[in-house]
């Protein structure tokens, strides 16, 4: 479908100075169109959206779509920053992860907050380990930066997973089922080890492509967070969290 271009000399027959002009969100506003709206100070609306206009500078575009090319003078608001300049619209797969990523960030200091009322000093403490992962995984994404394997609870990545599969040697305890006789601190966590997957899921999807996985390193770091919270949840299980330590 061919988009809409509105110009300056449009705008001009269309509206006044003072007043405001709405126009579809697929609609091209050329530069000079844009001046016009400032100069006389036009409210421009998109879809019943103001849109956010910024002025180029220094002859160039501040905002760029990364999936067409196209050169904005304005953040639509259906637009949000992949990264610098670049637009993409917010249910892009990486904007998806990033939320799953902030929820999942919410939801640890959530479940910290659980530990502090049940007596489990411990348990918070070692969530602190959790967020500041989190928060390296965060800046990692958005950086194009690599991650390193993780180091949680005293374990390296390696260690993470063999303890998860080997939890009779490891714990003393078999693989338990959770329910709800685990009481409450048990209860947050398994939901905590359930938004690791689902976050890890989003980064699956995000960084797909052709050749495979592009972020392997993120991927890695999600899977062996979920082992952690996994062993988390069976510490308190095998009695090695006690109620006030």
């Amino acid at each position: 479908m061919k988009r809409k271009v509105l110009s300056d000399v449009e705008l001009r027959s269309r509206v006044a100075g003072g007043s405001r002009i709405v126009v579809d969100k697929d609609t091209i506003i050329t530069p000079a169109a844009m001046d016009y709206i400032r100069q006389h100070a036009i409210e421009l609306v998109t879809d019943s959206m103001t849109v956010s206009r910024i002025p180029i500078k220094d002859g160039r575009a501040r905002y760029v779509n990364s999936e067409t090319g196209e050169e904005l003078d304005y953040k639509p608001e259906e637009m949000t920053h992949l990264k610098g300049n670049l637009l993409v619209s917010k249910t892009h797969p990486r904007i998806r992860f990033r939320g799953e990523l902030d929820s999942l960030i919410a939801e640890v200091v959530w479940i910290q907050t659980v530990a502090l009322e049940e007596n489990y000093p411990a348990v918070c403490g070692d969530l602190d380990e959790v967020l500041v992962l989190l928060r390296k995984v965060m800046a990692a994404e958005v950086k194009d930066e690599v991650l390193s394997p993780p180091d949680l609870l005293g374990m390296d990545s390696a260690r993470l997973r063999y303890v998860t599969h080997h939890l009779k040697e490891e714990l003393g305890i078999e693989h338990p089922v959770p329910g709800y006789k685990h009481g409450r601190m048990c209860a947050a966590l398994n939901r905590l080890r359930t938004c690791v997957r689902k976050a890890e899921l989003a980064a699956s999807v995000a960084f797909d492509t052709e050749k495979g996985c592009s972020r392997v390193d993120i991927v890695e770091v999600l899977n062996r967070l979920s082992s952690c919270i996994y062993i988390m949840f069976c510490r308190i299980v095998a009695g090695i969290y006690q109620v006030g330590k």
